[in-house]
């Protein structure tokens, strides 16, 4: 099923499995709007850590055997907002979990084609999917094309696409057809496009982290996979102070408890890779600014503000 955008995808996905009062289980951290559409819906998520930048396999399992969850939600494809990206073992494991406890997948790849260091590997839907255990994927062209570009896709066995179906009429009656046809004439180009915009994220990525080295040495970001973001330890438990006084100084980020529940990841923030370079160097110079500023105890707003920079 088209969609507009992986997140109306998402939404109706959560929609067709997740009632009020449901739990979903979920990585953690995740990505932030899959948390609110599944708290919109009623439903509660059930988070499960990574473990030493891995996917905690035996976690999941009895998460999804004891928890009595109705859904799983995962990002197994250079994930938002670490950029991991889970192995073809895992990915079975995972599957054949969700099959001994009944439980529903749904299987976000709108990062898919967005490998730094290497291809994805094959789709975790290859592992199985049937009526009573279905498995829903996700993707968008967006990340690919354009972010101004909102056409997204659900995959699923038929029985589940004609329940989403009959979910959607209160949202839309479909996508808009000229943004499909703009998508359509792209995807001959798709290998050609794919290959230019892992080359500019892998310069960007590694300038990133070259001036993060250079200017706040005592941060560690991840080196990300693929995707379009650093998740980086600030070493200390002031993501959100810290995130409000670089918005004083003109740059807009994410602190790290947007990906979690219960103000999970204090120590963290998340600094996308995908503006220019001219752009990233300056919020960068700016952060290590506010960040020294705050350990100096000056006043975050003695840092001279210049225009916004929503990295």
């Amino acid at each position: 099923m088209i969609t507009s955008g992986a997140q109306q995808a998402l939404s109706l996905a959560i929609m067709a499995f997740a009632d009020h009062g449901s739990k979903v289980i979920v990585e953690h951290p995740t990505y932030p709007n899959a948390l609110d559409a599944i708290r919109q819906r009623g439903a509660r998520p059930v988070p499960v850590p990574f473990n030493e930048g891995k996917w905690d396999l035996d976690l999941i399992a009895s998460t999804m055997r004891d928890s009595g969850a109705q859904l799983g939600y995962f990002v197994p494809d250079f994930h938002n907002p670490t950029g991991l990206c889970m192995s073809p073992a895992d990915r079975k494991q995972l599957v054949l979990a969700a099959h001994r406890t009944r439980t529903p997948l749904i299987i976000d790849e709108t990062l898919v084609e967005l490998g730094i260091e290497h291809d994805a590997p094959e789709p975790t839907g290859v592992y199985g999917s049937d009526e009573a255990t279905p498995i829903v994927t996700i993707g968008s062209a967006s990340k690919i094309f354009w972010g101004g570009i909102r056409v997204g896709w659900l995959r699923a066995p038929a029985a589940v696409i004609r329940k989403v179906a009959g979910l959607r009429p209160p949202l839309d009656m479909s996508s808009p057809i000229l943004e499909q046809l703009i998508v359509a004439s792209l995807f001959p180009r798709l290998h050609e496009v794919v290959a230019h915009r892992r080359q500019v994220l892998r310069t960007a990525r590694d300038e990133m982290v070259s001036q993060l080295n250079n200017h706040i040495p005592e941060w560690r970001p991840t080196r990300a996979l693929g995707g379009l973001s650093l998740w980086v330890d600030l070493q200390e438990r002031i993501s959100s102070r810290f995130v409000s006084a670089a918005g004083h100084a003109g740059v807009l980020l994410s602190a790290g408890p947007r990906f979690g529940i219960d103000d999970a990841f204090e120590r963290f923030v998340r600094l996308p890779f995908t503006v220019p370079t001219e752009t990233s160097n300056e919020a960068i110079r700016r952060l290590a600014e506010v960040w020294r500023a705050m350990h100096s105890q000056s006043p975050a707003g003695d840092v001279r503000r210049g225009p916004r920079l929503p990295i």
